[in-house]
């Protein structure tokens, strides 16, 4: 069976433009990230998609690096590396144990989540981020 070969025109269209936007989400147009894993769950299935995924952006997080070096500081990214791996290594290790149908209700909570997230930033503004990130507000 030839993967590749069974993946029709619209499919590969709507894949790239799912990469497409992946990499634009990286611009400062976060919100466009969840239309990418919305069409990458729907073509490839849920588990595939976490796949692909996060990958991708690791990649554009290490290729973008370079040019923001100046801007970034390690002291502040230092903290975020270790629950980086565990959730990796949790991620990675938990989809082979749930079934596509728990993998696509996670994936639609954890978008439930950020949206109501980015709802909370844009009615309490500040508040939240001083809740939140208090060393940022010092």
């Amino acid at each position: 069976m030839d993967l590749l070969g069974d993946i029709s025109t619209a499919t590969w269209l709507l894949a790239l433009f799912g990469a497409f936007s992946l990499g634009f989400s990286k611009t400062g147009f976060p919100g466009l990230a969840m239309v990418n894993v919305l069409i990458l769950a729907e073509l490839f299935g849920a588990k595939a998609s976490v796949g692909m995924i996060v990958p991708m952006l690791i990649v554009c997080d290490l290729t973008v690096y370079p040019l923001f070096r100046r801007y970034s500081s390690w002291r502040e990214l230092w903290p975020l590396l270790p629950s980086t791996f565990v959730g990796l290594a949790a991620g990675y290790f938990l989809l082979d144990y749930i079934d596509e149908a728990t993998a696509r209700k996670g994936i639609g909570a954890i978008i439930l989540l950020m949206l109501a997230l980015q709802l909370g930033r844009l009615k309490l503004g500040q508040a939240l981020g001083r809740l939140i990130y208090p060393q940022h507000f010092r």
